[in-house]
């Protein structure tokens, strides 16, 4: 579905049009503009030009130099007056790697996934991987062993819940973070990031920091490439 089609949707906000994401997209990447420039820009606050506000949520762009200045793309160099490059095969691969991540962290002991669970980027559930024989006497939900990984997927869900409940309070004003899948992305990339550094774990208010980044990121998507 075009992520611009809201026909029937009464959480409509309004997205930038492809033409002027694809105008910002040169701006930063075949305008001439330096790195050096583009970083003082962003220290200064105005990372693209006026004429490139839209709408209630802001500047078109903003996680487009984001990515320029973040990701680190070869060649890996000091020198900050070279023209910025779009690190798009970089972003794909880390794409890929937090698929692959989700995917092990949603994965219950027994090898399925909650249902309705679908991948970012796929329109079907997981395949289950089934457990090794002989395992169940120590994985399965009511076993008393002490290594029983089921302990630490109830304690894992419980933590989802809390992260959701906080995602579903997220900007209530907005219409955007009412939209269900914006709630599902945000809830996956707090869990996960939660599971996979334990000694931080998920802190309340993460949930408002990352929804900023989000709207930032999906507000210069395109769901694809046009002639225009």
């Amino acid at each position: 579905m075009d992520t611009n089609d809201h026909s029937g949707d009464d959480t409509h906000w309004d997205r930038p049009d492809e033409r002027l994401i694809a105008e910002v997209y040169q701006h930063l990447f075949t305008s001439g503009l330096t790195r050096e420039r583009l970083r003082e820009n962003a220290i200064n606050g105005f990372i693209c030009p006026q004429k490139f506000e839209f709408g209630q949520y802001g500047l078109v762009g903003r996680s487009l130099a984001w990515k320029t200045l973040l990701t680190p793309v070869p060649p890996l160099t000091d020198e900050l007056s070279t023209r910025p490059i779009a690190p798009v095969d970089e972003v794909r691969r880390q794409r890929d790697i937090y698929v692959e991540l989700l995917k092990e962290v949603m994965r219950a002991p027994d090898g399925n996934y909650e249902e309705g669970f679908i991948l970012p980027g796929h329109s079907r559930p997981p395949t289950p991987i089934p457990t090794k024989r002989g395992e169940f006497e120590r994985n399965n939900p009511l076993s008393l062993d002490e290594q029983n990984p089921w302990k630490q997927w109830f304690q894992n869900m419980q933590l989802r819940k809390e992260i959701l409940q906080d995602v579903q309070r997220t900007f209530p004003e907005l219409s955007y973070f009412r939209e269900k899948q914006v709630q599902i992305d945000l809830t996956n990339v707090l869990y996960l990031y939660a599971v996979k550094h334990p000694d931080i774990g998920y802190r309340q208010g993460m949930h408002e920091l990352l929804a900023a980044i989000v709207l930032a990121v999906d507000y210069d998507s395109l769901d694809r490439w046009t002639s225009s």
